[in-house]
């Protein structure tokens, strides 16, 4: 199997269409320029581990069929 990270557009126009992990670009900019602005105010606070909610996004290229 064959996976991508970051679900470009690409992905799913070659052939075969590329199983990939989709995160939502938005949110993560949020959470970096918010990470960004709190190290600004405190730069020796303590960092914190983040979470960021992903998806993955079954195509062809993991070899697997979908069955309903």
């Amino acid at each position: 199997a064959v996976v991508g990270f970051d679900d470009i557009a690409l992905a799913e126009l070659v052939s075969p269409a590329l199983t990939t992990v989709h995160v939502d670009r938005h949110q993560l900019g949020k959470m970096a320029s918010e990470l960004l602005l709190q190290r600004m105010d405190d730069p020796t606070d303590d960092m914190s581990p983040l979470q960021l909610a992903t998806t993955l996004v079954i195509r062809d290229s993991c070899g697997a069929t979908l069955t309903v």
